[in-house]
């Protein structure tokens, strides 16, 4: 482990650089008898600039329609961009320890 002091006003982005990402979840039905276990789930992907978190928030909760979320933040543009989920959970997949935290973000450069 290296260890060093810094200021952290050097690695904030540009508050333009900051975009939000919600995926709501939802699962599909089946034919009639089918397990829940069986039937698949559809994503509905948003991506929200020029926004702020509280109006994210906001935006969520008039937009879940009882739907699961996962909410990520992504910083920068084009290659340079990464993103960490805030909350939520892919049902898709077991939520262990590490496993899809983040997910690629490529958010094209702004022309």
């Amino acid at each position: 482990m290296r260890q060093s002091t810094f200021d952290p006003r050097a690695l904030a982005p540009p508050e333009n650089d900051i975009s939000y990402v919600v995926f709501f979840w939802e699962q599909g039905e089946g034919p009639p008898g089918t397990p829940p276990s069986q039937v698949g789930y559809r994503c509905e992907e948003h991506l929200l600039e020029d926004t702020t978190f509280d109006e994210v928030e906001q935006w969520i909760g008039d937009n879940a329609r009882g739907r699961t979320h996962e909410l990520f933040i992504v910083f920068g543009r084009g290659a340079a961009a990464t993103s960490h989920r805030l909350r939520g959970q892919d049902p898709t997949v077991d939520d262990e320890p590490g496993h899809r935290s983040a997910f690629v973000a490529w958010l094209p450069d702004p022309e």
